[in-house]
C-alpha cells in the first residue's frame, strides 16, 4: 500500500517540480542544462550524468560544451582523455542559485497553505523518504 502510494506520488511531484523549474528559468539556460548544473554541484561526472539521463556520452559532451561556452562550468582534464572533471563557475553557481530560489519561493507559497500539523507531517515524511531512498541500493 505504501509503495503504491509512493509510486503514484513521486511522478506527480517530479512533474510539478519540473513545471516550477521551467517557469523559473530566465532564458540563460534550458531546463536540461539546469538539471546538469544541479548534478555537477553534487559532484557527478560525465559518465554519471549520461547514466542518470540515459543519454550517450556524446550528448553529455555536447551539453558540457554548451555550458562551458555560457561560462557556467569549467572542464579540466580527468583521469583519461574521455573524462573531464567538471566544476561550476561563479556564474554557473549564480544561475543555479537563482533557479533554486525561484522554485523555493513557489513551493513556499503552497506550503504556507498547509496547517502547521500538515507542514510538520510533510517534513517528517520527507525525512523518512530520504532515509528510505538512502537504504535502497540503485542498480
Amino acid at each position: 500500500m505504501v509503495a503504491k502510494t509512493l509510486l503514484e506520488c513521486i511522478p506527480r511531484s517530479i512533474r510539478t517540480l519540473r513545471k516550477l523549474t521551467v517557469s523559473s528559468l530566465d532564458g540563460s539556460i534550458t531546463f536540461h542544462q539546469s538539471r546538469v548544473l544541479f548534478l555537477i554541484r553534487e559532484g557527478f561526472g560525465q559518465a554519471q550524468i549520461a547514466e542518470t539521463f540515459q543519454i550517450t556520452p556524446a550528448a553529455v559532451c555536447k551539453l558540457m560544451h554548451q555550458l562551458s561556452e555560457k561560462g557556467f562550468i569549467t572542464m579540466c582534464p580527468g583521469k583519461d582523455r574521455r573524462e573531464r572533471n567538471l566544476e561550476l563557475t561563479k556564474e554557473g553557481a549564480r544561475a543555479l542559485s537563482f533557479v533554486s530560489k525561484q522554485v523555493e519561493k513557489k513551493l513556499n507559497k503552497g506550503i504556507e497553505l498547509l496547517t502547521k500539523e500538515e507542514r510538520d507531517d510533510l517534513l517528517k515524511g520527507l525525512e523518512v523518504l530520504n532515509k528510505l531512498m538512502g537504504q535502497i541500493k540503485e542498480g
